[in-house]
């Protein structure tokens, strides 16, 4: 399922994760956060290759700091 709020965010589920695509308030550039512990580092991998692909970044922001720490270096 897919929620959209004035096309400023969108949100989904991997992995039983919720996962969330934000438009940056500055600089308009799209990027993607989840949360949940499930498969942590087979999600961040997904969505950084999704992001990649369809917004030109490999990075994740706002990862909660639970949620970083059990992602490898």
């Amino acid at each position: 399922m897919v929620l959209e709020y004035e096309s400023k965010m969108m949100i989904c589920q991997l992995n039983k994760n919720l996962v969330v695509l934000f438009n940056d308030y500055v600089s308009g550039q799209r990027f993607l956060s989840f949360i949940g512990d499930n498969k942590v580092s087979e999600t961040a991998s997904q969505l950084i290759a999704h992001s990649l692909k369809h917004y030109k970044t490999s990075f994740l922001k706002l990862i909660p700091e639970e949620i970083a720490g059990a992602l490898p270096n």
